[in-house]
């Protein structure tokens, strides 16, 4: 579709969409030495119906669209293709590793950074990787010539895709087109008034209730949670400790707001984050068992994404690196009981 117009019916009822790539982020443990359970083991199918039962109960009537990042990566992609044959050849750019890792793209690490309130500061760079507009001149100066798309798994209000495109033109970067897998009307919107270029959306939405990932409920889990930044000369970066530690708080109490954050009601949102705490203690305890040894904070040190320590919303003190992490998760699960 160009420009907004619908390819696809337009889905009228709310929709709760949930994506799934957990057992992949656990695998990433691998790159340091670790053995992990195989992406297809029993736990993650577990995980993934517990958290659409509950999602489901949360929201009767409503829509609940459930779908892995790789076959939502490979929709995107194919899509995209079948619609403009002759962009074929452009970069792909995505803030998606599975999007862009599809044809090789290149990958800009960005997330919203919160302050120890748990307040939005803004957007900035993952932990471990350079500033947003380092990273986009890295890119835009790998593409020479050769035209931008800039595909995303999908977008609520445009905000985020608007920014990015605003730095590449600042660095003069030809951004041909703009490919999302789901996206909502007031996002097409913004894009149709602030970008020239063409719009390929997938399947179009009108009204929604939330977009969760599986990862950001599983505390250390790469990219899990909305990461600790301060604002530093107009720029937002994630804080650091003297040991290189970034901190976040993930999607699940007693992190965070959950209904605030997940739109998940009370109740649901105590027995969703119960089930995930309980599910995560299962998997770092298997980790400990394939590995014959305690897996502490620190052992998780370069992995990449990073991962950060879980802490909540105005926590006075911070982690140690060397507290085992089924310590840590099972005083967190008896917290929550």
């Amino acid at each position: 579709m160009k420009n907004g117009e619908p390819g696809h019916e337009l889905k009228k009822n709310k929709t709760y969409i949930l994506t799934f790539d957990l057992a992949k982020k656990v695998k990433l443990f691998r790159s340091i030495g670790l053995k992990t359970p195989d992406v297809d083991a029993a736990i993650y199918t577990d995980i993934k119906d517990g958290i659409i039962r509950i999602v489901n109960d949360s929201f009767p009537g409503a829509n609940v669209r459930a779908v892995t990042m790789e076959a939502l990566a490979d929709e995107i992609l194919t899509t995209a293709l079948d619609h403009r044959k002759h962009l074929k050849d452009a970069v792909v750019v995505s803030t998606c590793v599975e999007i862009a890792g599809l044809k090789r793209g290149q990958t800009i690490d960005i997330n919203r950074l919160v302050n120890r309130s748990g307040n939005i500061i803004g957007l900035g760079p993952r932990p471990g990787y350079s500033g947003l507009k380092e990273q986009i001149r890295d890119i835009t100066n790998s593409c020479r010539d050769n035209p931008i798309i800039l595909m995303e798994d999908g977008t609520f209000t445009g905000g985020t895709l608007l920014e990015i495109l605003g730095m590449f033109k600042e660095c003069k970067a030809e951004v041909a087109a703009v490919v999302v897998g789901f996206a909502f009307s007031r996002a097409i919107e913004a894009l149709q008034n602030q970008f020239d270029g063409e719009v390929i959306v997938i399947e179009r939405m009108e009204e929604f209730i939330d977009w969760m990932p599986d990862h950001d409920f599983f505390p250390f889990i790469s990219n899990c949670g909305r990461v600790i930044g301060v604002p530093w000369n107009g720029y937002n970066l994630p804080f650091y400790t003297y040991n290189h530690a970034s901190y976040s708080v993930p999607y699940i109490y007693p992190f965070c707001p959950m209904p605030e954050w997940t739109s998940i009601p009370h109740k649901h949102a105590v027995e969703l984050s119960r089930f995930c705490l309980q599910k995560d203690l299962e998997i770092f305890k298997t980790i400990e068992q394939m590995n014959g040894r305690r897996i502490t904070i620190g052992d998780l040190d370069g992995v990449y994404p990073r991962v950060s320590i879980p802490i909540c919303i105005g926590q006075p003190e911070l982690p140690h690196l060397n507290a085992c992490i089924t310590d840590y998760l099972a005083s967190v699960c008896h917290e929550i009981n």
